[in-house]
């Protein structure tokens, strides 16, 4: 049987990528869906018939998502990364990732990490540490730089060049 309200809200999901915003995004495309379906049905179309009428009428949800992925900003974008990466989503870093993009982001983390580790070096010695707080860097960063290899791998134009 036909709902209106799921059919409306898995087609919105559809066509809005992961990002940061992406529950106002969906809320929004769903009440615009919702006010295309009430005028077709003012034109006495059933429910499905309007739904049908109002995507149609919107686009292909494929379509519309790539659209909307290069709206996001270069700030929209690497929140949505950093938010993914904190979160051990692998998921989401696949989706958000554009290829070769990861690469850039294990470098980045690899080198603040490597700051850390100079910068807190000689301080840790001075304390009697010794290598300690280095090994627990190494041990922290090992996190982001897993999560990103896995989101990575498998993406065509990133480390194994294959199709998905």
């Amino acid at each position: 049987m036909f709902n209106l309200n799921d059919e409306v809200l898995a087609w919105c999901q559809s066509a809005v990528p992961a990002c940061v915003e992406r529950h106002e995004r969906v809320a929004e495309l769903v009440d615009h869906v919702l006010c295309q379906v009430e005028a077709h049905m003012g034109d006495g179309s059933s429910e499905e018939e309007a739904f049908h009428a109002a995507i149609q009428r919107m686009g292909d949800s494929k379509h519309l998502a790539e659209e909307s992925q290069k709206e996001q900003t270069w700030n929209q974008r690497q929140k949505g990364i950093l938010l993914a990466l904190c979160t051990g989503n692998v998921g989401a870093l696949r989706r958000t990732l554009r290829p070769k993009e990861g690469a850039a982001w294990i470098i980045g983390v690899s080198l603040v990490f490597a700051a850390a580790m100079i910068l807190t070096d000689s301080w840790a010695d001075s304390r009697g540490m010794g290598h300690a707080v280095t090994m627990t860097w190494i041990a922290v960063w090992f996190v982001p730089y897993s999560l990103l290899s896995m989101a990575t791998v498998g993406v065509k134009g990133t480390m194994c060049e294959t199709e998905e």
